[in-house]
């Protein structure tokens, strides 16, 4: 039913790696002009309790993910205890290091859980609504971009040529969208305080990355505000969700680099954040690659008991 993550293949395949080539060539012409030597000191001028504590902020945004994942499935019955779902949450980032965008590693999630749901469909369901819920939240931070970023952002959304030729072609994969949305939804719809409790914790999880980054630019003594961070995170959050290379990579950090310097911060501040944040994240999910072979391992036993 699900198909192992290997090399990309056909028309897609060839078109993220094409993504993820031009992502890091952009990603590279704006570092080409900075100083490294200072974006190495500044690198090296975080204390190193801030880079624990920031560490420590990632490995909670992870198990906030997975507490909103594991709430979810708690309602829908599936048998799956909290440290099952983290691992699993784990290794599905991990994998997503080397999949397109960053939701390649649900694939190890649903593969987890299918042998412990009731069903096929509520399995899957669990991660299509866990991923769609915390979009949702994140959406709610979007009116911070627009009010730090509106002189650059509203122009270009209201005044494309090709607004209306995106509106109009986008219409009708949204309402089937919608639809399926609904029938997603509906085992949780009879329970909505499965989906507030679980929108709690996505917003839990996403304060501590925030702040996590806030924190490194701060070590970086970048002049920014908590509601800053939190501004241009919501923009590098949902360019990331589009599937054009390799985990984001080259896209997040060519974005950060042009939000901050809005801000006032410097190309080798914003650069040092950038790949700093990237590695740390990174490093989070390192033990995701201890768990993944356990994890694929599982989703091959198959209890009787708990499928009908």
């Amino acid at each position: 039913m699900i198909e192992s993550a290997g090399p990309p293949k056909g028309r897609g395949g060839w078109l993220r790696i094409a993504g993820t080539a031009v992502s890091l060539g952009l990603l590279a012409w704006m570092l080409s002009g900075q100083d490294w030597q200072a974006i190495r000191s500044f690198a090296v001028g975080i204390p190193g309790f801030i880079l624990l504590l920031a560490l420590g902020l990632s490995f909670a945004s992870q198990g906030f993910s997975t507490l909103r994942w594991w709430i979810l499935m708690h309602y829908q019955r599936i048998r799956v205890d909290y440290p099952m779902a983290f691992r699993l949450t784990s290794s599905g980032l991990f994998a997503s290091n080397f999949l397109p965008g960053t939701i390649g590693g649900d694939v190890i999630r649903v593969a987890g859980i299918l042998p412990r749901s009731p069903s096929p469909m509520v399995g899957i369901a669990s991660v299509v609504v866990d991923r769609g819920l915390g979009v949702t939240v994140m959406l709610f931070v979007l009116p911070l971009s627009v009010a730090t970023f509106g002189p650059v952002l509203v122009p270009l959304l209201t005044r494309t040529a090709a607004s209306p030729i995106l509106a109009s072609g986008w219409t009708g994969p949204l309402a089937r969208i919608r639809r399926r949305l609904g029938d997603v939804l509906r085992p949780w719809l009879t329970q909505p305080q499965s989906l507030v409790a679980a929108a709690v914790a996505a917003s839990f999880a996403i304060l501590a990355y925030i702040t996590g980054v806030w924190l490194i630019a701060r070590g970086l003594e970048m002049e920014v505000t908590l509601v800053e961070v939190a501004s241009v995170t919501g923009i590098t959050y949902f360019l990331s969700q589009i599937p054009i290379s390799f985990n984001a990579l080259g896209v997040r950090e060519a974005a950060m680099i042009a939000l901050y310097t809005q801000l006032g911060s410097t190309p080798e501040q914003a650069a040092a954040l950038a790949l700093v944040t990237r590695a740390l994240v990174m490093l989070s999910t390192i033990p995701g690659a201890i768990w993944l072979p356990g994890s694929l391992a599982a989703a091959r036993v198959r209890r009787p008991e708990a499928v009908e």
